[in-house]
């Protein structure tokens, strides 16, 4: 019964991403399946800064030591100064962060070319990655058409995941930028 309503859940969540995505691009800002959101304080209060992350989640596979995969939901957040990324499960659940406190892997931009990427957890299940890595990935969206994501965390573990669609994120990333 509990898979059954976890299962419901996912998929109303997933048709509200859907409607989201549908109702998001007025043709004005033409973001496409990225969004822009402001950050908050403790208190729930805007802070000003805000980041950009996807509407829809990019699906990923991981490999476990024991050769049994996962499949995980992953969000990006995009601020102005560095790239971190989440790992679900399922959309409502809490980041996961059995990965261990590091991860290292590469990205491929659309051309073909291959950059190394690390990145630490925050201690709470959000990796943030380098200055030089956060630059590597936002430049592989910026080229557009699919970027391909491959990372090892510190127990074994292989997260690889595409992102088959880069469409929207140079627009919502001069948003941000205010450009």
């Amino acid at each position: 019964m509990k898979k059954r309503i976890n299962c419901l859940v996912a998929i109303v969540v997933m048709l509200a991403n859907i409607f989201l995505v549908v109702g998001c691009d007025d043709g004005s800002t033409n973001t496409g399946s990225w969004r822009i959101n402001g950050f908050v304080d403790q208190w729930g209060d805007r802070t000003g800064n805000y980041f950009i992350t996807n509407l829809v989640q990019f699906r990923g596979n991981t490999i476990h030591v024991g050769l049994n995969i996962t499949t995980w939901l992953t969000f990006i957040i995009v601020s102005e100064d560095n790239i971190s990324m989440e790992l679900r499960r399922f959309t409502t659940d809490p980041p996961y962060r059995g990965f261990g406190n590091n991860i290292s892997g590469s990205v491929r931009d659309s051309a073909g070319n291959t950059f190394s990427v690390r990145a630490s957890d925050n201690g709470r299940g959000r990796y943030r990655f380098t200055e030089s890595s956060s630059r590597a990935i936002h430049d592989a969206l910026m080229k557009g058409g699919k970027v391909l994501l491959r990372l090892e965390g510190t127990r074994g573990e292989r997260i690889s995941f595409d992102i088959r669609s880069t469409r929207g994120y140079d627009n919502a990333y001069r948003i941000l930028r205010g450009n």
